[in-house]
């Protein structure tokens, strides 16, 4: 679902900022690039 006009610039790049930061980190850990839901496939619910 998505409601327009609920997060301001700054609020959606804070989040931006931060799910970069997750995936940076799970791709970092991740040398093969096998995923966790088949190859190059990553779900930050399974992986968290």
């Amino acid at each position: 679902m998505v409601i327009a006009n609920v997060l301001n610039d700054e609020q959606t790049g804070f989040l931006a900022d931060g799910c970069n930061a997750v995936a940076r980190e799970i791709l970092s850990l991740d040398g093969d690039r096998a995923g966790n839901r088949g190859s190059h496939r990553y779900s930050f619910g399974g992986s968290s």
